[in-house]
């Protein structure tokens, strides 16, 4: 319970003095776009930075003016301000955010069967199965915190017998079930 309750609601970070946001679909989708993840330099962790502290827009937003005149100089700026940071302190912080972000149920295979390393990738198969199968919208799933998209797309999984969340699997739910039809 404790690592789905971190992934619905974890706790806030800073790096580099900046507030960042919980770590959304959309902000997976350009960490992996702009090459960020894992964060290799100083530059690529500055730029994961810049990504979470926004919503998908934003980020989006910040990404596509990057060249602008004003942006130019706001990262000047803010690369300036990162001197007065250790850089190891910055990585671990910025680890302890992934990882808080990112927790997710153990799984246990039902059919045994083998992944394999074809077929589309695996956010694409998971951005089309939160739309058909749990009710997310294309207009907001990029908003979506990443630990809540994990949970429920593996909840689906398991409801469809895909493969199996361990733990004390439907009891709790079996036990509202029962309360509500008058079976306590």
């Amino acid at each position: 319970m404790t690592s789905f309750l971190s992934a619905i609601a974890p706790e806030a970070f800073t790096v580099f003095g900046v507030r960042l946001k919980r770590l959304t679909f959309g902000h997976v989708l350009l960490l992996e776009r702009f090459d960020c993840n894992p964060a290799k330099d100083v530059l690529d962790l500055a730029t994961s930075v810049q990504i979470c502290s926004r919503d998908w827009q934003g980020a989006l937003d910040y990404l596509d003016n990057i060249k602008s005149y004003g942006v130019r100089v706001r990262n000047h700026l803010f690369m300036r301000r990162l001197r007065k940071w250790p850089i190891d302190e910055a990585s671990q912080a910025w680890g302890d955010y992934l990882k808080e972000n990112t927790h997710e149920p153990e799984l246990v295979r039902v059919d045994g069967q083998i992944e394999s390393d074809k077929g589309a990738p695996s956010l694409a198969q998971m951005r089309v199965f939160l739309l058909g199968h749990c009710g997310y919208s294309p207009d907001t799933i990029n908003d979506q915190p990443w630990g809540q998209c994990r949970w429920d797309y593996l909840a689906a999984q398991e409801e469809m017998a895909g493969s199996g969340i361990v733990g004390g699997k439907h009891e709790k739910i079996s036990n509202i079930l029962k309360g509500l039809n008058g079976n306590a």
